[in-house]
């Protein structure tokens, strides 16, 4: 399957208006040589204040235009490999190129958050075993989730696996509050409220941490499930 670029679509787009880059610019208020630099990339970051100087002057959705930067890089399917499965002869694993983000806070709510990223854009990859186009890695900040997941180690979210089966009790996730919560994003072990379904519990692993915070759950905009964990070998193995 072919790439596509994404700089190409943006192209061909603004010519569908009719009108030079420079014009676009202006009408758009992105500085020209931002907008060159789109058009020159196949993958772009765009974000913010510019998406939605994008969207509009485009006529298209910001979810439309986030689309196209998914495409950019997943439509490449050459990045996937297949390795085998150790003590299961003949069997073999699908990996594919995982995006890493930033940190994410394995302790309390903070503001720092990257889960709001276009799909599929990160300068750094990780190798993971997921049919999730849009699953993403990030690196633990904290202790809270110790000792399955300690500070430093890579994990791999799926937001595929709660459309397949919804927020799981038990099972730990990647949270993302909506601007009455100040966006701010967290890595916590999901319960629900046994009276009221519509209240989740979000708990840490490690036992040093008792305190549980109570999140209603349209107040989610984004949940990604734990599937994968990235550390390094023991030290000294291998020697």
């Amino acid at each position: 399957m072919s790439n596509i670029h994404f700089g190409d679509w943006l192209g061909q787009e603004i010519a569908r208006l009719g009108i030079n880059q420079s014009e676009f610019s202006r009408r758009a208020n992105i500085p020209l040589p931002t907008l060159r630099t789109w058009l020159k990339l196949p993958r772009s970051e765009i974000r913010g204040g510019n998406m939605e100087k994008l969207s509009q002057a485009l006529g298209k959705s910001p979810e439309e235009i986030r689309t196209k930067l998914r495409q950019a890089y997943y439509v490449r399917g050459d990045l996937s490999m297949s390795v085998p499965i150790m003590n299961r002869p003949g069997e073999r694993l699908v990996m594919r190129p995982v995006p890493i983000l930033n940190g994410i806070s394995a302790s309390r709510f903070v503001e720092k958050t990257n889960l709001d990223y276009p799909p599929g854009f990160a300068d750094r990859y990780v190798p993971a075993p997921t049919d999730d186009p849009e699953a993403f890695a990030m690196i633990v900040d904290g202790d809270c989730m110790e000792p399955d997941y300690r500070r430093g180690e890579l994990v791999i979210f799926s937001p595929l696996e709660v459309q397949r089966y919804g927020p799981q009790a038990g099972k730990d996730y990647a949270i993302q509050l909506d601007s009455t919560g100040a966006n701010e994003n967290s890595f916590k072990r999901l319960f629900v409220e046994k009276d009221d379904p519509t209240i989740f519990l979000f708990r840490c692993i490690n036992p040093k941490y008792k305190s549980t915070e109570k999140v209603k759950r349209d107040k989610i905009v984004r949940l990604a499930r734990a599937i994968w964990v990235s550390r390094p070998p023991p030290r000294g193995e291998g020697r």
